[in-house]
Parts: structure tokens; sequence; C-alpha cells
């Protein structure tokens, strides 16, 4: 997602370059996007260029209750302005490009990088907690079967110790009013 904007730099503002994304970004981690598709138009500005489009990502996450793979569809519109570090008249660096950890850049060879933005993007919308699917039954917190599968055969009233003194306390005095009536 490397794009070498050098010619729409030396272009009047206003100017316009329309580009295709389909890649295959190699994840580094999970939840990183393993495909990347959609259409953005690169603008002069009159500072540098302005990136908009509408891109759709595919992340390979994990499901937060049955920890099974989930390929995750998300879409979003990419809205960011990036500022060049050198002049592309004189080749000299910029005096004001500041370190601005903020702003996206253009490299000194007036490449514009995507995978930032995407990657940043792609974490604002990912759901904190995937789903395989709406209605996920997990795994069973006895003996860690995955109930989408198979029925564990696990009780479905598991019993906690540590409430079953207030069971016992409980049940007793239910039977100590039915003998009062």
């Amino acid at each position: 997602m490397l794009f070498n904007v050098a010619q729409l730099l030396k272009e009047p503002d206003g100017a316009e370059r329309a580009y295709t994304v389909a890649e295959r970004p190699q994840p580094h981690e999970a939840d990183q996007p393993v495909l990347v598709e959609g259409r953005v138009r690169f603008m002069r500005t009159d500072k540098g260029i302005w990136a908009n489009g509408v891109l759709r990502v595919l992340i390979a996450a994990t499901c937060s209750r049955c920890l099974g793979p989930v390929d995750l569809p998300l879409t979003f519109e990419l809205d960011e302005e990036y500022l060049p570090l050198v002049d592309v008249a004189t080749g000299l660096p910029i005096t004001d490009a500041g370190t601005d950890t903020e702003t996206f850049r253009l490299d000194e060879r007036h490449n514009l990088d995507l995978r930032e933005a995407v990657r940043q993007y792609t974490l604002a919308g990912t759901p904190m907690k995937p789903l395989c699917k709406d209605d996920c039954r997990g795994l069973c917190p006895d003996c860690g079967a995955n109930r989408n599968e198979s029925d564990c055969g696990c009780a479905d009233e598991r019993r906690d110790l540590r409430l079953q003194v207030l069971k016992e306390m409980l049940s007793g005095k239910a039977a100590t009013k039915r003998n009062l009536r």
C-alpha cells in the first residue's frame, strides 16, 4: 500500500489521482488485516496530499467465547492528510515539518504509505470481543469442551462450593417454614 505521489505534489492544489487497493499484507500481530480492498483518492492540498476512500479489511481474529478462529470483515472510510518531509522541487528538508507524531508523513522519496493508517483504523473498528457467530455458546466452564460442536454432558446446574453452605441454610429454612404450617 505504497504510492509514489511526487508528480501529484508538483501539480496545483485540487489535482487528484484515484487508485484501487487490493493487498494481502502479512499480519505481524493478532487481529491485523489479512486482506485490504477498496478505492482511495489522493488530492493535492496546499500542504500535502489528502487521502480519502472506503476500505474493506478482513481480520483473522479469535472468538472471545469459544476461542475458535473467526474471519471478521470491517469497512471504514479513510480520511487523512499526509505531509511531505522533503520539498519536491528543491529536494531540501521542510523545516516546519516538526516532530508531530500524530500527523501522517510522506517519506523522503515522496511515497505515501497507507499501512499505518489502515492499522489504526482497523484497531479502532475491531470489536473488543469478537464472536464467531451471534449465538456462540462458548466453552464449558467445567470440562472446557466447545459447546458449539457438541453437548459436553456436564450438569447444567453447576455447583459452586463457596455457596454450598448458603444453599443448605436456605433449604433448611424452607423445610422449617413448611413444618410450621
